[in-house]
């Protein structure tokens, strides 16, 4: 996620305000005052960078299993003898 992104995400929900009612009287006050903001920033950004690391680490270990299959099928293919017959078959149909 970018940094633009994400200072906007925190502005948005920083600018956020709710109503409160005490018997008569009605008080309008912010989600998250300016003394939590620099606790909810940190929370957010390490939930990014958590959820991150995860993600890349299920996409590397694909990206293992991806590359060691096509390593055992290039392996098959060259010890096979199905490849020279595929050679074969096209010089025959020149």
């Amino acid at each position: 996620m970018k940094e633009e992104s994400i200072q906007d995400f925190l502005n948005q929900l920083l600018a956020k305000s709710i109503t409160k009612k005490y018997s008569s009287d009605t008080y309008n006050t912010k989600i998250v005052d300016e003394q939590g903001r620099a606790i909810v920033e940190s929370m957010f950004r390490q939930f990014l960078l958590d959820n991150r690391d995860e993600t890349m680490r299920a996409l590397e270990t694909k990206l293992s299993v991806m590359e060691a299959k096509v390593f055992m099928y290039e392996q098959i293919i060259s010890k096979s003898n199905f490849a020279p017959m595929l050679l074969a078959d096209n010089k025959e149909e020149k």
